[in-house]
């Protein structure tokens, strides 16, 4: 083999080289999977960050965000705070521990399932409002089953581990909003914690 011939395979692997350890470097945590063509996604929200207690901490809303106009969206569900359901009272959550909300939400006039929402918490002296950026993607064949036996609607479920350490002790009402073919969609079930040290 002469010199000539061997440019190229020096140069072939030499690019391989390179390639692996660029790969070697990247993040190993896999993108999130393609999303089909009748969801839809929420703006980018402020990146979350992870704490000790592993779950994603909230971010208090801008005065713009927070007077953003809604529509009232007919069905989402928050149906438990660690594995607590909801039954009109408010749930009393310790602020020192992981908080794990569980629900479905789904544009049901549209026909369309988000792929994410935000879980909002809004402080009872009404000045401060926290968002949490959700995933659906959890089978609730239930649900499917209720709202009309779609398979679109079978995925709709969510479920989010949120570290509110940092947020003061205190009452808080909690409500869903994800964005729809005309506008931003709001959903509201009366959803209350207690937040306590």
């Amino acid at each position: 083999m002469n010199s000539k011939s061997k440019q190229p395979l020096v140069v072939g692997v030499a690019l391989t080289l390179v390639l692996a350890a660029l790969t070697g470097c990247e993040n190993q945590t896999p993108p999130p999977a393609a999303t089909p063509a009748t969801t839809a996604t929420v703006a980018p929200t402020p990146a979350a960050t992870q704490t000790g207690l592993k779950g994603v901490v909230p971010v208090e809303l801008t005065i713009d965000e927070r007077r953003a106009a809604t529509v009232a969206a007919p069905a989402c569900i928050l149906g438990r705070v660690n594995a607590t359901r909801f039954q009109g009272q408010p749930v009393v959550v310790d602020k020192k521990a992981v908080m794990h909300l569980e629900g479905w939400v789904a544009d049901v006039t549209h026909r369309v399932v988000p792929a994410t929402a935000q879980v909002r918490m809004k402080s009872a002296d009404g000045k401060h409002i926290w968002g949490v950026e959700v995933q659906t993607g959890k089978k609730r064949l239930d649900v499917a089953k209720d709202l009309g036996d779609l398979t679109v609607f079978a995925n709709v479920g969510y479920s989010s581990d949120v570290d509110a350490s940092a947020l003061p002790a205190g009452g808080y009402s909690l409500y869903m909003v994800f964005p729809g073919p005309d506008g931003l969609l709001l959903c509201d079930n009366g959803r209350q914690i207690q937040l306590q040290d």
